[in-house]
């Protein structure tokens, strides 16, 4: 019966205890007889086909072993080429990971920064001169863009202050102006289109100073408020203001929500949401107002359209089809979203363009 042993030391010292258990017995038999009178010693046979298998059964024992052997060295190769390899994927994946954790620690500190906060990032410090040098110009890049983005927030919110006074003192005297009883119809025209336009003019400042006031966070503190009375505040404004285009207006507003913001701010947003659901809206079109203490949604129809969600809240973006309003009303709200860590996002569904306010972060 043919064994299978677990080593090649285990097969060739197994092979040797055979050949010399089957020459110890041979000559065991001769020397006995050897031992014997002469009288008694038998004529050793030499038994020819006993020999003939013992050599064959050798040959055969040879050919396992060497077949054996092949197979425990290829697999002895596998096994060692294996380990070779997965130790030099570890070891590169080590050395990469070492290599490139600087780079790793300079994109982290990117992902985490804001122009808005003002502040230039602090880089790791690094012994690798083509990563030093990368932060080095990272550092001087981003420096460069927080003084210019401060300078444009200062220009913007000092040109609206100098604007404000001038703008009022206008508005005021065209009011003047325009009750005179001896105007003429052409003069009354003309004077009104220019109050119109400073009108325009001074909301537009009124807009770009809030803006400026959110981005440099010169705002209070929020505060616990009942959006929910300010919303119903903020209902009879907005009845007056569809009556002229005969929309119909629904809401679903949800008792007493609660909610931690800026109070200015809120009115601000849901006023801006609601003009520009009134001033793209269509002939007898309609417009639904949902409040829940988790979000709120203003809805309306309008040009059937889908609009770019990726520029509708851009300053100063205006349909082009459609040109109304200045372009700052959305870019107004998603500050305010942005400012209170709200989410806001648009979707045009069943003809109905979507404007969905989620509460929290």
């Amino acid at each position: 019966m043919y064994i299978s042993y677990q080593s090649l030391e285990n097969k060739v010292a197994n092979y040797q205890y055979f050949i010399m258990d089957e020459w110890e017995d041979w000559l065991l038999q001769v020397e006995e007889n050897a031992k014997l009178p002469p009288e008694e010693q038998r004529v050793q046979k030499i038994d020819m086909e006993e020999l003939r298998r013992l050599q064959q059964q050798r040959n055969d024992t040879l050919e396992k072993m060497d077949e054996e052997i092949g197979q425990l060295l290829t697999t002895q190769y596998a096994v060692t080429l294996i380990f070779i390899i997965a130790y030099l994927i570890l070891v590169l994946q080590v050395v990469s990971k070492r290599l490139w954790k600087p780079f790793y620690q300079t994109l982290d500190t990117l992902e985490d920064f804001s122009i808005d906060k003002g502040v230039a990032p602090q880089f790791q410090k690094t012994n690798v001169s083509e990563f030093i040098r990368l932060n080095n110009s990272l550092e001087k890049m981003i420096k460069n863009s927080i003084s210019i983005f401060q300078s444009q927030k200062e220009f913007t919110e000092n040109a609206s202050h100098e604007l404000h006074t001038p703008l009022a003192i206008m508005q005021s005297q065209l009011d003047m102006l325009i009750q005179r009883p001896d105007l003429t119809e052409e003069q009354s025209e003309i004077i009104s289109s220019i109050y119109s336009n400073v009108s325009h003019l001074a909301r537009l400042n009124n807009n770009l100073l809030l803006l400026a006031k959110i981005d440099n966070r010169n705002q209070t503190a929020g505060e616990l408020i009942n959006v929910s009375q300010l919303v119903q505040d903020v209902l009879p404004n907005i009845s007056m203001m569809i009556e002229d285009d005969e929309l119909d207006f629904h809401s679903d507003i949800q008792d007493n929500c609660m909610l931690k913001a800026n109070k200015v701010l809120f009115v601000s947003l849901l006023n801006n949401l609601l003009t520009n659901a009134i001033r793209y809206n269509q002939p007898q079109g309609c417009i639904n107002l949902t409040l829940t203490d988790k979000e709120m949604i203003v809805a309306n129809t309008g040009d059937n359209q889908h609009l770019d969600a990726d520029t509708i809240f851009r300053r100063f973006y205006k349909n082009q089809e459609i040109s109304k309003g200045h372009g700052l009303g959305l870019s107004i709200v998603e500050k305010i979203c942005k400012y209170h860590g709200w989410k806001i996002e648009y979707m045009y569904e069943e003809r109905h363009h979507i404007f969905t306010v989620t509460f929290g972060s």
